[in-house]
């Protein structure tokens, strides 16, 4: 109950404070102010905050945080511009996407050793491959899935062992016109492990890595893209990486 009456006490205060007008402005032009809590439920009143005042109409509007809450902000501006700010701020203070990515690692072979693996064989972008590369052959070495939000990064481990990480650098969402678009930043990475020697056992452990891939991508929701083609050891064989990235209505 303390607690409860100190917070709301400290509400009072503030609420009083934003009333008061700024050192130097005439009281006597003050016009009428209203005060409104909001509580946000994604962004922080410190992430929104710069965001809203150029939307104050007057020297005597005020945002602030509210006292001993991270999320509670507190608007004083007239009674006609509110509504305005509080509609900027469930533009702002919305649901980010939520952005699945599917990963395929591929190996295409010049020599056409083997067949191209059954799941394979009637993928469109496989198909537009044979037409561009001289790769014969494509065989499915993994395929992965990572679901995140928009701005956050992610990133999952891929391939026997497994072999590489696929990272993807704040993955952001945009609606362009009738199109849902993805941009990120992506980088593959392969793992090169070795034994590190104790007196008492040999223990794995990563001893080095190699970037492999590093691109920007600008992609549809619902495509699937090669973003990278990297040679192995400079022989006839090749690793592709191919991702599908989607959003999660």
């Amino acid at each position: 109950m303390k607690r409860t009456a100190l917070f709301g006490l400290a509400i009072i205060l503030v609420l009083s404070a934003l009333s008061l007008p700024a050192a130097g402005q005439d009281q006597s032009k003050m016009p009428e102010l209203k005060t409104e809590l909001v509580r946000l439920k994604y962004v922080t009143p410190h992430e929104i905050e710069p965001l809203l005042r150029p939307y104050l109409t007057n020297p005597w509007g005020r945002i602030s945080s509210g006292p001993g809450n991270d999320k509670l902000l507190v608007i004083n501006d007239t009674p006609e511009n509110l509504p305005r700010i509080l509609a900027v701020i469930k533009e702002i203070d919305a649901k980010p996407a939520d952005i699945l990515f599917t990963v395929q690692l591929v190996l295409g072979s010049e020599t056409g050793e083997g067949k191209t693996d059954e799941a394979l064989q009637n993928d469109q972008v496989i198909g537009e491959l044979k037409k561009l590369l001289k790769y014969k052959s494509f065989s499915l070495l993994d395929q992965n899935f990572v679901r995140t939000l928009d701005q956050k990064d992610a990133e999952i481990l891929i391939g026997k062992n497994p072999e590489f990480t696929i990272a993807f650098r704040r993955p952001k969402f945009i609606k362009d016109g009738n199109f849902n678009l993805i941009q990120t930043e992506v980088r593959l990475v392969r793992l090169e492990r070795g034994l590190v020697k104790d007196a008492s056992q040999s223990t794995p452990s990563p001893m080095s890595s190699t970037e492999i891939v590093q691109t920007a991508l600008t992609i549809k929701s619902g495509e699937k893209t090669v973003v990278g083609v990297s040679k192995l050891d400079g022989g006839d064989k090749a690793l592709i990486l191919i991702i599908l990235a989607k959003v999660i209505e």
